[in-house]
């Protein structure tokens, strides 16, 4: 096992996280730009929701004194949505209610005193950014059934409860700890960028 000589950042999400086949994943230009000084976790798992990853954060942080010399974490990603907000008939399905609870919940793990991980207890600042799902075009996802398990507007009321869940954190964050919160609008940015939604997303499924 190697030293942890440099700080982390990790990377929680589903397959858009995880995903390393792709140009310009967050985690090749995470990589890239903190080369040589600050180690880069990959903890996406594909087809993952909130409801599946949430028990399974111990394959993505260290509990307390679990390690006499614990890396620091400088910066999680939390990206999840894509497969939580898929119509309610389809297996990966959560309800919105409960996509908010799992959301505070891998926020409370990361940041509270009561915490049972290490990361939550550091020295260091951590830093936590919450990424909105982004839009889908379905006619770009594949075969009928795979496309069919996914509407646009439901998408937008996952991404709209992410940036709601990152101001109410971020109101708190002085007062509670040594921890700051920022959200990327990643649903917005991109129909901005692209112009619109339907066949001017293409590109971005290409």
């Amino acid at each position: 096992m190697a030293r942890p000589i440099q700080d982390a950042i990790v990377l929680m999400g589903d397959s858009i996280t995880s995903r390393q086949d792709v140009p310009l994943s967050l985690n090749a230009l995470l990589s890239e730009a903190y080369r040589r000084t600050i180690d880069v976790l990959n903890r996406g798992l594909g087809a993952y929701n909130t409801r599946f990853y949430l028990p399974l954060l111990d394959q993505s942080l260290l509990r307390r004194g679990e390690s006499p010399n614990p890396q620091e974490i400088r910066l999680v990603t939390i990206w999840f949505g894509a497969n939580d907000s898929v119509l309610p008939e389809f297996l990966q399905h959560v309800p919105l209610d409960e996509y908010i609870s799992n959301l505070n919940a891998i926020l409370t793990k990361l940041t509270s005193a009561e915490s049972e991980y290490e990361v939550a207890h550091q020295k260091g600042p951590l830093n936590i950014v919450l990424i909105t799902p982004p839009p889908i075009y379905p006619e770009m996802m594949g075969d009928e059934d795979f496309a069919g398990q996914r509407v646009l507007e439901n998408t937008k009321r996952y991404a709209e409860a992410v940036l709601e869940i990152g101001k109410k954190w971020q109101s708190s964050e002085t007062a509670k700890g040594n921890w700051k919160i920022r959200t990327v609008d990643m649903f917005k940015g991109t129909l901005d960028d692209a112009g619109g939604s339907g066949e001017k997303l293409r590109p971005y499924f290409t």
